[in-house]
Order: structure tokens, then sequence, then C-alpha cells
């Protein structure tokens, strides 16, 4: 099932966070790559140090799309176990397109 994660437009990386954190499994999110630019920033940050990327690496995948997302952020998030991956045609009537792996990156 899909859940709306957040209430508000656009969302905000704290509101996101503490939605895909409750007991309801939650096991993939797909999302633009500026929110989760964001969203791992704030994981990575001094506030969050107590969990780090948890609520992302607890996820089966994450998905982006619409954009590129930087590279730093796709091998940090990759590096800490996170599954990631990039979507093209990543509309409301597309299916998500899987890449093929390559040096621990879905591509």
């Amino acid at each position: 099932f899909a859940l709306p994660l957040c209430l508000i437009f656009p969302p905000k990386p704290d509101e996101l966070l503490r939605n895909i954190q409750v007991p309801n499994r939650i096991t993939i999110l797909m999302t633009v790559p500026s929110l989760l630019e964001q969203v791992a920033r704030d994981l990575c940050s001094e506030k969050n140090s107590h969990i780090g990327l948890k609520p992302l690496i607890d996820l089966r995948f994450v998905f982006y799309g619409g954009a590129s997302c930087p590279d730093d952020i796709c091998r940090t998030l990759v590096d800490h176990g996170v599954t990631l991956l990039g979507l093209y045609g990543a509309t409301g009537e597309s299916l998500p397109s899987l890449g093929q792996q390559s040096n621990d990156l879905f591509l």
C-alpha cells in the first residue's frame, strides 16, 4: 500500500523521517533527489548521530527520480547499506525501471 508520507507540500525532511520510522511497515521510499539529499544530510548531522542512516537502511528500496542525485550523496547512502535505485521516466504513470548494478551502485 502507499501512504502520503507528508501532509504538506513541499515535504520537509523531518516530517518524512518521522513518518518512515513509524511501525506501519513502510518498505519503499520514492522521492526526488533534492529531498533525498536533505534527508541524508539531516540524518548524518550531529543532532541525529544516535540514529544515523538507519531509517533509510531499514527500507527495502530507496528510489529517486526526476533528476540526477549528487554522486557524494549516492556514495554515502550505498556505502552505508542503503539500497538506492535511480528511476527513469518516473511519472505517476510509469513503472520503475531497475538499472544494472555496477560497482555497488545501481546505474
